[in-house]
């Protein structure tokens, strides 16, 4: 998705939160509701409670995409851009990317 090429693009250093957030909601998150008996009745409790769940589901993203979105989609794909193409970026496979470098090596010597 547009938020994964984000991911794949951004430095290693910088906080990819706001791109993996950008959309979500923690009430589409089955595992995120309270508990019914913990449920606070509404108030400022309920917003607090609410932006806790919102932290923790930050905390979680974030986690996942340092630890194994970031490094699993650099070491899968290649990202090129074409210029015939008004600068597009394409995703490739690194095995196709591989081939049509060999492919493209070879026709250039001959």
């Amino acid at each position: 998705s547009r938020n994964l090429a984000s991911l794949v693009e951004a430095p290693s250093g910088r906080d990819p939160a706001h791109l993996l957030l950008r959309g979500m909601r923690t009430s589409e998150c089955a595992w995120m509701q309270p508990l019914p008996a913990a449920a606070p009745r509404g108030g400022t409790a309920g917003a607090a409670a609410e932006r806790r769940r919102q932290a923790d589901l930050a905390s979680l993203l974030r986690w996942l995409a340092h630890r194994l979105l970031l490094p699993l989609a650099r070491r899968v794909f290649v990202a090129s851009r074409n210029t015939a193409s008004g600068g597009a970026r394409f995703y490739w496979p690194r095995g196709v990317w591989i081939r049509l470098q060999r492919l493209a090596l070879r026709r250039g010597e001959g």
